[in-house]
């Protein structure tokens, strides 16, 4: 499946007006900077050293992404919401969601009756998950750390597993992860699997839509976002293939 590009947005947006009322959308003061991505490479693969350093940037992740990427953050998410269902009462589970500005968006706005759980390997970003749902007011929205390898929830239990921007297509965890997620998903029509991440490469691309289909999903939609230099964001959209033809 050959990646779609899309528009960009006209500014201006609720998920905007949410963000600025969180406050996180003014530069950081001082701190831990960001991995460029010479630095993300040489860690991908070593869970250890990337849970130091997200532990120690996670007070300021979400000003330091949205103070620069407030209109790519909001152009995904609108892109999102036009290619997933989400239907009130619906059980989502977002994995490596950080501060879980746009979860806290989505359980606030789109399934008003249902429950995010999110789970990120890094404790601070736990922490700070927390902050964000009680600053927006949102109680349908739960934290837990965890590992992406093993997801610590029931069999056919989620609506949808979404890991947004976490690049784990990148790491070894990207197939536990799958295999993970295959298993928490209920096996229903409106199941899916919501994926974004940069990609350095169309090649990059097929070849994580490639392990998506070894790992028992079929893919929905591939869609180019965004894109500076040879990097491109990408979303992925895939269901559970069904057991029987498994």
């Amino acid at each position: 499946m050959k990646p779609r590009k899309q528009v960009k947005p006209k500014a201006g947006s609720d998920f905007e007006r949410f963000v600025k009322s969180l406050g996180v959308h003014n530069p950081p003061d001082t701190g831990t900077r960001p991995l460029n991505k010479r630095e993300f490479r040489r860690i991908e693969n070593s869970p250890e050293l990337l849970k130091t350093h997200y532990n120690a940037f996670a007070s300021n992740y979400a000003r330091s992404l949205y103070s620069r990427f407030l209109r790519v953050e909001e152009h995904e998410l609108k892109i999102i919401s036009s290619k997933v269902e989400f239907r009130p009462d619906e059980r989502i589970v977002s994995v490596g969601s950080g501060p879980a500005i746009k979860d806290a968006f989505i359980a606030k706005q789109l399934v008003k009756d249902g429950r995010i759980t999110c789970i990120d390997f890094a404790h601070n970003m736990g922490r700070e998950a927390k902050k964000t749902a009680e600053k927006a007011g949102v109680a349908n929205l739960s934290v837990v750390t965890g590992d992406a390898s093993k997801l610590p929830l029931a069999s056919g239990s989620q609506d949808k597993v979404m890991a947004l921007q976490t690049n784990i297509p990148n790491t070894v965890s990207w197939v536990p992860f799958l295999k993970e997620a295959r298993r928490v998903l209920k096996k229903t029509p409106n199941s899916r699997l919501v994926l974004t991440f940069i990609s350095d490469n169309k090649a990059e691309t097929r070849r994580a839509l490639d392990v998506l289909k070894a790992s028992g999903f079929i893919a929905v939609d591939a869609i180019k976002y965004a894109q500076a230099g040879s990097q491109e964001a990408v979303l992925l959209v895939a269901k559970p293939r069904l057991a029987a033809y498994y």
